[in-house]
């Protein structure tokens, strides 16, 4: 099907309910929104109709590339290997300081997209040379039908599978999601709700939800990022108790990131974190028993190696590109043995 030129895939959405009007209820994610006859969610890319949901962005690709992990805070996943990196139009929340912001927070029609099937997406990956196929850049949980399909043909072949996101999904589609999964970093927003809600219209309770059912996972690795904005999530108590509660939820080898926020999108005037902030944080993690804590945004400095939690030698050393340098072998410190937790093989 195409319409002005464009190449135009309808995909059937996975999780919504007719209502007895017309209307569709999407039990994706908690904000379960009420969408009439032409009608399109809060994220802008899910449509109802004629009473079905269908997933506009199902093959409409904003951004693809080849990169490795680095970029997007995953420190303890096949290191320097690269990957296929996808993003696409639509979010489901709206952070006022997002970065990608030109296609997360556009309309579908307002950004520029390619056709890029799933098995385009894996012949793609295959040829460059990818070990795997990352969903990132705009918020995956809105690809979701996209994501899974993609998955599960790369699996198929041996590729890898991760994604970044802000877990705004409920249990549901986050386990099936999941079963098709490898990897997974969830930017933790704040840990306060009334915060997360003014940031970024997000919900603190969902994402905490998502870690705690991701940590009881065995097939899937998860790290965490928690991107320091001054003046909103970055005061000492709320630290803390996002700390302890990351802790007793996930364990103290969960590899923690605390990421530099820069000024974007609606925050343009607001000051980026202070570096010095950064190493504060870092160190309070530790200090209150996290193993692998990482400062992000920082391009080559020592907060964004990984030591061995046992003998504290350097097990990965990363450039400012991100390059890194590994003084590991089979997952295990060439120093000492002690085995550090990640995927390292392919």
């Amino acid at each position: 099907m195409k319409t002005d030129g464009q190449v135009v895939t309808l995909k059937e959405a996975m999780h919504y309910e007719v209502l007895p009007d017309g209307s569709i209820k999407c039990t994706l994610e908690p904000r379960q929104c009420i969408i009439h006859d032409g009608e399109r969610g809060f994220c802008g890319v899910r449509q109802n109709l004629k009473r079905k949901l269908w997933a506009l962005t199902y093959s409409k690709v904003a951004v693809v590339d080849i990169e490795t992990l680095y970029r997007h805070h995953f420190y303890h996943v096949l290191p320097g290997a690269y990957f296929l990196t996808v993003g696409t139009a639509g979010c489901n929340m709206n952070c006022q300081y997002c970065e990608t912001a030109s296609i997360s927070q556009a309309t579908l029609e307002a950004v520029e997209s390619e056709y890029a099937t799933p098995q385009m997406l894996l012949w793609m990956a295959l040829e460059r040379g990818a070990v795997g196929i990352l969903f990132a850049h705009n918020e995956p949980v809105v690809d979701y039908e996209f994501m899974i399909d993609t998955f599960k043909l790369a699996k198929d072949f041996k590729l890898r599978t991760a994604c970044h996101t802000a877990a705004k999904i409920f249990a549901k589609p986050l386990a099936e999601l999941c079963r098709h999964l490898d990897a997974i970093n969830i930017d933790l927003k704040a840990f306060d709700e009334d915060v997360y809600e003014r940031l970024c219209q997000g919900s603190l309770k969902t994402t905490k939800e998502a870690i705690a059912t991701i940590s009881k996972l065995a097939n899937v690795f998860m790290e965490v990022t928690y991107l320091l904005v001054p003046g909103f999530n970055d005061d000492l108590e709320q630290i803390k108790r996002m700390c302890e509660w990351l802790l007793k939820t996930a364990g103290d080898e969960v590899p923690l990131h605390f990421i530099r926020f820069f000024p974007a999108h609606k925050m343009k005037d607001a000051d980026p974190t202070p570096i010095e902030l950064i190493y504060e944080r870092r160190e309070l993690a530790m200090n209150m028993g996290f193993k692998y804590v990482y400062g992000g945004n920082l391009f080559g400095d020592k907060s964004e190696f990984t030591y061995c939690a046992k003998c504290k030698a350097v097990v990965i050393e990363r450039s400012e590109d991100g390059i890194p340098t590994l003084r590991m072998r089979s997952g295990r410190c060439e120093a000492c043995g002690n085995a550090i937790p990640g995927i390292w093989k392919l």
